[in-house]
């Protein structure tokens, strides 16, 4: 599985699919569909929040979004 230092996935000069699967304390990152970061167990992470999006670099950068989306699963319901 690549690192957070791996772009060989990025594409330069183009836009990217990021994905964010936040499931419980499951987080699984997928930059244009290959996993980049999964962690299984988070137990120090919140289950709830605000939301960021930034940017970490050395160099000056534009860095712009589009279609986000938030989708948050349907409450489950107790069959009787």
């Amino acid at each position: 599985m690549p690192g957070p230092e791996d772009n060989a996935g990025a594409a330069a000069n183009d836009w990217n699919d990021l994905t964010a699967h936040l499931h419980g304390h499951r987080i699984v990152f997928q930059l244009n569909g290959a996993t980049t970061v999964e962690l299984p167990n988070d137990e120090k992470g919140r289950t709830e929040g605000v939301l960021a999006l930034q940017v970490h670099g050395r160099m000056e950068t534009d860095v712009w979004f589009k279609d986000l989306e938030v989708l948050v699963p349907e409450a489950k319901t107790k069959k009787k």
